[in-house]
């Protein structure tokens, strides 16, 4: 799991610079894409401490791990959730 603030950046973009998943492999909405080896959700901070900033969660799996695809998208959706209320959202 990793949190990334980008500038100008949509899922695809974000995605892309991670070295674990592809682009094509994905599938999902704009702001939530998801597949085999991870996912990328956009985090809605009520006040970014960043303006005109976007908070990305990211989980990438590793190794040998064979979770589920709906087992990953429950799992990002459920921690970028709790970066919303947390204060890496505040300003």
């Amino acid at each position: 799991m990793s949190r990334e603030w980008h500038s100008g950046r949509d899922i695809p973009q974000v995605v892309a610079l991670q070295s674990e998943l592809d682009v094509g492999s994905l599938r999902g909405e704009d702001d939530f894409q998801y597949g085999e080896k991870g996912a990328v959700k956009r985090v809605v901070c009520r006040h970014p401490r960043q303006e005109d900033w976007s908070l990305f969660v990211i989980t990438q799996i590793r190794g040998s791990q064979e979770p589920t695809v709906s087992e990953i998208k429950r799992f990002t959706a459920t921690y970028a959730k709790a970066v919303e209320q947390s204060k890496q959202c505040d300003r």
